[in-house]
């Protein structure tokens, strides 16, 4: 019996995504599954482990004929992020019909949030996120390590590890003072392993030289287990604004019997208070008031074999692929339809972006980016992806755009 064939359209394959697609494709016995990328991947592990599995992979530019090509699928799903690139791309596919499932890799709970009529109007939208409240359905993204070694404490030799964009998007932009709080506790190594940007969270190496302990800054690791097998504390510490769903990083850690300690945000706190496998806090002083825990090697060993026990209950490969055979037989019993595109997004660039603010009538307001400039909303100042900067640099001929981005820089730069 042929099975049902599946088009994944990703702008990329790097980072979360790459990851989230290799435990589905792997552990996906009932259904066939090919990849378009729009744009080529920085990193190639994740390609690598794909086609190493039989995953066809192309770039959308390599298809002749896409109307014909898409039409041969029997669901075509969409790896939504707020992506420039992926909006232009799905404003030319309007005429296609599918069965269109959306699966949602950020949140929605802050800008970028999911837009409005997205949930109406795909077949099916699939979240990352277990939030009982939203619409669609959940399916984990995220998979514990398979072959990770679990070590005792007393054999881990890395007080804090952070593994992770390092931009004011995702990390803390405090990070630093959350760190010399826990280096005030005894603890004298941290480890953070994450592409160092121009718009690094992180100060300059001169601001945290006199810091307590030391802190090692690798870059981006390939190959990651070693570091979590190293690690007695996951310090993840993320901006409250944060669009991350799955938190890849937070679930790997756990597999590997690291303890997080994470910010009260929705996601991240859900997860550990799920897990009863860490500590959650509001302040950077709030380290201190768990010293006497953090320094009792007692407590560690309960906390970490609660974090393997609940990543290996609740977030691997079968986890992921049995979730989506679940949807995608549900969605296989409906009819192909087009869909709006332009009227879910937008129709031009500008509106794109707007798409997934939640501010979206405040941005027609000209003190509103000076507002969002003055609380350091990353929309406005980071270089990162589905920013300002993002979608003004792919597309200079938006005049709103072009105009917002030339504000947003003479606020960053004091004009």
């Amino acid at each position: 019996m042929t099975r049902p064939r599946i088009c994944h359209i990703a702008t990329h394959l790097g980072g979360g995504i790459g990851r989230a697609l290799k435990h589905l494709t792997s552990n996906d016995d009932n259904f066939t599954h090919e990849v378009i990328s729009l744009e080529e991947t920085r990193t190639h592990r994740n390609i690598k482990q794909l086609r190493d599995s039989g995953i066809s992979i192309r770039l959308l530019d390599e298809i002749k004929n896409a109307k014909h090509f898409f039409s041969t699928f029997d669901i075509l799903q969409v790896e939504y992020w707020n992506s420039p690139r992926l909006h232009l791309s799905l404003s030319q596919l309007s005429e296609i019909t599918a069965r269109w499932v959306f699966w949602a890799h950020i949140s929605g709970l802050n800008s970028p949030i999911i837009p409005r009529l997205l949930p109406e109007m795909a077949t099916a939208l699939v979240r990352s996120w277990d939030d009982t409240d939203a619409k669609g359905y959940y399916v984990t993204s995220a998979a514990g390590l398979k072959s990770v070694n679990v070590r005792a404490y007393e054999d881990r030799n890395v007080d804090a590890l952070y593994v992770g964009t390092l931009s004011p998007a995702k990390l803390h932009i405090d990070f630093i003072s959350y760190l010399e709080n826990f280096f005030k506790l005894g603890f004298d190594r941290a480890i953070v392993a994450g592409d160092i940007t121009t718009d690094c969270t992180l100060p300059p190496k001169t601001d945290y030289i006199n810091l307590s302990g030391s802190l090692e800054l690798p870059g981006f690791v390939q190959e990651i287990d070693s570091l979590y097998e190293s690690a007695k504390y996951f310090l993840y510490i993320l901006n409250p604004d944060h669009y991350g769903s799955g938190e890849n990083a937070l679930i790997e850690a756990m597999s590997a019997g690291v303890v997080p300690i994470v910010l009260d945000n929705p996601v991240e706190a859900s997860i550990v208070k799920a897990a009863k496998a860490g500590y959650i806090i509001k302040k950077p002083e709030d380290l201190v008031i768990l010293e006497n825990r953090l320094l009792t090697e007692e407590a560690w060993p309960h906390l970490s074999k609660n974090a393997v026990e609940y990543t290996q209950a609740n977030h691997s490969g079968i986890k992921t692929a049995s979730g989506f055979n679940s949807v995608y037989n549900k969605v296989l019993c409906k009819e192909k339809h087009s869909l709006p595109f332009n009227e879910i997004f937008g129709s031009q660039p500008h509106q794109w972006f707007l798409s997934g603010r939640a501010d979206a009538e405040k941005w027609r307001q000209d003190c509103h980016i000076g507002s969002l400039a003055r609380r350091g909303d990353y929309a406005v100042f980071a270089e990162t992806k589905g920013s300002l900067a993002h979608f003004s640099h792919l597309f200079p001929s938006d005049d709103v755009l072009k105009g917002w981005y030339e504000k947003s820089r003479s606020l960053r730069h004091g004009a």
